[in-house]
Order: structure tokens, then C-alpha cells, then sequence
């Protein structure tokens, strides 16, 4: 699941829209910092935790769509704090369901005021 060398341009991350991964969420991705739209729904099967590299996607205004693979852990609060620094520039897609995440949802998590 490694990153293109090089692309830290990319505004859209889609690694599952032409293929299945497993394994971990690269903690690479949060070298994108132009990343817009990130989602690893499709046919990925990722494990593990969300990795806290993630908070470092401040540029994020699309959406995040982790649903439906084999992750587990807590919801790193270094993630709600990149939505939190983005304020109300973002579009309200944070995606996690029929993961088996565990624990309170972190209060950096409650900037996200518009949240469907």
C-alpha cells in the first residue's frame, strides 16, 4: 500500500477504486498535505488503527470514508484536530461505520458542528 514516490500533490487518495489492499492505513498518507478527499471504503480491507500521521491532512474539505474494513483502536484525536483547524471549510463526510472501533469519540471531534 505504499504511496507514489513523489506525489505528495495528489488531492484526492482512492487506493481502493481499482484493487483490494490489506494491511495497515500507510502512515505516509499524512505527507499529502493537499489531500482533499480521502477514502479507503470500496474493496479495502485495512487493519489496525487509523494512524495519527492522518492529522497532519489540514487541506481536507472532502471527505473522509474509512467505513466498512477491519479497523480498530480509537479515533485518533490528532485527526479531529486537522478538521478542527480546517473550521467551517470542510464538507461534513467523516465515514468509520462497521469498523470495530472502540472508545469515546474525542473531543477534538466536536468542531465538526455540521456533521451528518
Amino acid at each position: 500500500t505504499a504511496l507514489p514516490h513523489g506525489k505528495t500533490y495528489l488531492t484526492t487518495y482512492d487506493p481502493a477504486a481499482n484493487q483490494t489492499y490489506t494491511g495497515t492505513i500507510p502512515t505516509e498518507l499524512g505527507l499529502l498535505t493537499k489531500v482533499t478527499t480521502v477514502s479507503f471504503s470500496h474493496n479495502s480491507q485495512f487493519t489496525g488503527p487509523i494512524p495519527t500521521e492522518l492529522g497532519s491532512l489540514t487541506a481536507m474539505i472532502g471527505c473522509f470514508d474509512a467505513k466498512t474494513n477491519l479497523l480498530t483502536s480509537t479515533l485518533p484525536t490528532q485527526l479531529g484536530g486537522a478538521f478542527a483547524a480546517m473550521g467551517d471549510n470542510y464538507w461534513p463526510g467523516f465515514r468509520v461505520d462497521y469498523n470495530s472501533l472502540t472508545g469515546p469519540i474525542p473531543t477534538e471531534y466536536g468542531h465538526m458542528t455540521t456533521l451528518e
